[in-house]
């Protein structure tokens, strides 16, 4: 039985605003590690699209609701996370600028298929689908888990445990899609509510209100909101989908092999390992960067 869906919109300023209220003052603490600087390759540098080169610049998209890939500081205003600081490192060995555009998950496969943007870090999971489209430059692994609140008091186990019972899951993303494809296995008559939103955040604080029985997202981000949010909620044991992480640019992009052999070379920087441990994520990293999981 496939899962049925229902879409709430919140205002994503006021959810996030709740959230951060509700977990401190540690994202600064996360923050105001240092990390190392990255010297510039001109070899790299003269791999550029001309146009790159000579604006200085990769225009780049992300969804800063996502902690602690990225995600505001509590000042509202400074994007920090892992990937904010990847990617700057990684515009650092390029020698160009990264300018950042915050936007919602779901605009963001519009945004670099129309070029608006030159390409996303934005913790996309990189799925045959959207190789359709798009080629992932792949750095990081991620898979999914389901958040509940702390003592799972409606004792959920797995997903198939959540048959008759609302799950919230934010728009745009990998864990909607694998939801949407995968059969629940549920009666008809009790079948997973879908419950989509804006961000994570919002999910999160849906859960926390009792408006949804758990929250399906990425294992990291889950983890990242257990430990922010210190009692408040607990993340079950089981990854669903493993998956490669990568930058995303549109399909047959000049920046392809570039972005490749640029990540290839941050990864082996001790500014690369500083800023995986800066934000908790070593059980992510992967022995080799590879374009579209190495299957061309």
């Amino acid at each position: 039985m496939k899962f049925k869906r229902r879409t709430t919109m919140f205002a994503a300023a006021a959810v996030v605003a709740g959230l951060v209220a509700g977990c401190g003052s540690s994202a600064n603490e996360d923050s105001a590690t240092p990390t190392p600087s990255v010297e510039a390759n001109a070899t790299l540098n003269e791999k550029l699209p001309p146009s790159v080169r000579d604006a200085g610049k990769l225009n780049v998209a992300t969804d800063a609701t996502y902690p602690p890939m990225q995600f505001f500081d509590t000042d509202g205003k400074t994007m920090i996370g892992f990937e904010v600081d990847m990617g700057n490192a990684l515009g650092e060995l390029l020698g160009v600028k990264i300018d950042w555009t915050n936007l919602s998950a779901a605009s963001i496969a519009p945004g670099i298929e129309g070029g608006r943007f030159d390409a996303a870090i934005t913790s996309a999971q990189d799925l045959p689908e959207r190789r359709e489209v798009m080629t992932f430059v792949d750095y990081f692994k991620i898979g999914s888990s389901l958040l509940v609140q702390a003592g799972n008091p409606k004792s959920v186990a797995d997903l198939k445990s959540m048959c008759g019972r609302t799950l919230g899951v934010q728009a745009g993303t990998a864990q909607l899609m694998y939801l949407e494809n995968h059969d629940s296995g549920c009666p008809a008559d009790k079948s997973i509510q879908l419950r989509t939103f804006p961000t994570n955040d919002a999910a999160v604080t849906a859960l926390r209100a009792g408006q949804v029985d758990a929250v399906f997202s990425q294992d990291n981000a889950n983890a990242y909101v257990v430990k922010q949010a210190t009692g408040q909620f607990e993340m079950l044991d089981d990854s669903y989908d493993p998956t490669p992480v990568g930058i995303v640019v549109k399909k047959g992009s000049p920046l392809t092999d570039v972005l490749h052999e640029a990540m290839s070379e941050l990864v082996t920087t001790d500014a690369y390992s500083k800023i995986v441990e800066k934000w908790g994520l070593q059980k992510n990293v992967v022995d080799q960067v590879t374009i579209n999981n190495g299957e061309g």
